[in-house]
């Protein structure tokens, strides 16, 4: 089995697949979504699958930006910005 990455390692990696998808994630959001990860690693069983939940989370994430977007006008420049309201 593998090693569960730390909160720390799972905001890594839901960085990347921001970058890798061309989003910016402000600060307010980059805490807000640490610390859910921070809170699921407490409550981790041995089934936790954090690289699977990270996923999951960025893809969440994802959708509820892109309605903000669609239900606000957001203007072009802040279209690919992650906020902490993009989180539940």
């Amino acid at each position: 089995p593998f090693d569960d990455y730390n909160p720390k390692e799972m905001l890594k990696i839901f960085i990347s697949l921001c970058e890798k998808n061309k989003y910016k994630l402000n600060k307010d959001a980059e805490v807000k979504i640490y610390n859910i990860f921070a809170r699921a690693y407490e409550k981790r069983d041995k089934n936790f699958g954090n690289g699977r939940l990270v996923r999951q989370y960025f893809e969440q994430v994802k959708m509820k930006q892109a309605q903000r977007i669609v239900f606000n006008n957001i203007n072009s420049n802040d279209m690919f910005t992650i906020l902490q309201e993009d989180i539940d």
